[in-house]
């Protein structure tokens, strides 16, 4: 049999290997929201160890604070005037485009924060750079997790949508869950002082270099079967964000309401091993081993709450 027309440069064989393409496409999108949760996972789990490396006053806490509130306050304000910008962009020139540019800057932001020295050693330049490294991170995050979910959904059957979709989640639980475990290792097998020296930036360069592997990843798959029939037909639409906008202003509404769920998730998923370790003084290692636990636990009941959506209940219940 011939194969199908290329798309986006890469020839599809019409049968036979449609389900290969679709794993490939599923795990090139879902690398990145796996490397966006575990980088929010290891900044906050390792903020305690080098918090007083970038903000060198005498009591933890209060470096601590600053770490957290500065640093993640800015950043987290700037991830959703980026979003207004990167969103349209997939709209209009395709998720894949998109998915490769997120990635790229995620790995900037990653390499940024591992490799900035300490305050003793470049003063107050320091947490500058501690902060322009998580903004470009949530740049790239602004993006990210959308961008990636459509491009998972769009490239799945329409009776397996809810299972596959899933895997968004379970690649947010497993990037948390590996971010755990690094901190978990790092801070069980390395003395302190090595530790708050370079230790904690071990994880930080290993997710940049995750993110040169998901750029090869996501340059290699098509492009999604839904935005490449929009584009043939010419039917891709211009301005995306006045169309939503105006004629979605209710699903728009809903999803804002709905993404308040995700303060109940990081509260108890990336900040409370940090406060069972300061304020209940709890060890570090055995807060992060039970955090560890709870997230296993929830990657594995992601896919059956999928399956249940898929072949029970539908989308809405």
């Amino acid at each position: 049999m011939k194969p199908t027309k290329p798309v986006s440069g890469h020839a599809v064989p019409a049968t036979g290997s449609a389900t290969r393409f679709s794993r490939q496409a599923i795990t090139a999108a879902a690398i990145g929201n796996f490397i966006e949760f575990y980088d929010a996972a290891v900044y906050t789990l390792l903020a305690p160890v080098f918090s007083q490396q970038f903000f060198p006053v005498d009591n933890k806490a209060v470096a601590l604070h600053y770490t957290y509130g500065i640093v993640v306050g800015i950043a987290f304000i700037v991830r959703p005037l980026a979003t207004l910008v990167l969103s349209p962009y997939g709209d209009r020139h395709g998720r894949r485009q998109l998915l490769s540019l997120t990635l790229f800057i995620m790995g900037t932001g990653l390499l940024l924060i591992g490799l900035t020295p300490a305050y003793r050693t470049i003063g107050p330049l320091a947490p500058v750079l501690l902060v322009l490294g998580r903004v470009i991170q949530n740049v790239s995050n602004s993006g990210e997790y959308q961008a990636a979910t459509t491009f998972i959904v769009e490239h799945a059957p329409p009776d397996r949508r809810a299972s596959v979709g899933a895997v968004q989640y379970m690649t947010a639980g497993a990037g948390l869950l590996a971010a755990t475990l690094v901190s978990v290792t790092l801070t069980a097998n390395l003395p302190k002082a090595l530790m708050a020296d370079w230790g904690w930036r071990v994880p930080f360069l290993l997710g940049a270099l995750l993110c040169l592997y998901g750029v090869r990843l996501r340059r290699a798959v098509p492009e999604s079967p839904s935005f490449t029939r929009l584009r043939a037909a010419g039917e891709v639409e211009r301005r995306p964000l006045r169309t939503a906008v105006r004629q979605h202003r209710r699903s728009l509404l809903l999803v804002v309401v709905l993404q308040f769920s995700q303060v109940t998730y990081y509260t108890w998923q990336v900040f409370l091993p940090t406060y069972a370790h300061l304020v209940a003084e709890f060890p570090l290692q055995t807060s992060l081993a039970l955090n560890a636990i709870a997230l296993a636990a929830f990657i594995l009941l992601l896919p059956l709450v999928g399956a249940l959506s898929d072949r029970v209940t539908g989308r809405r219940p």
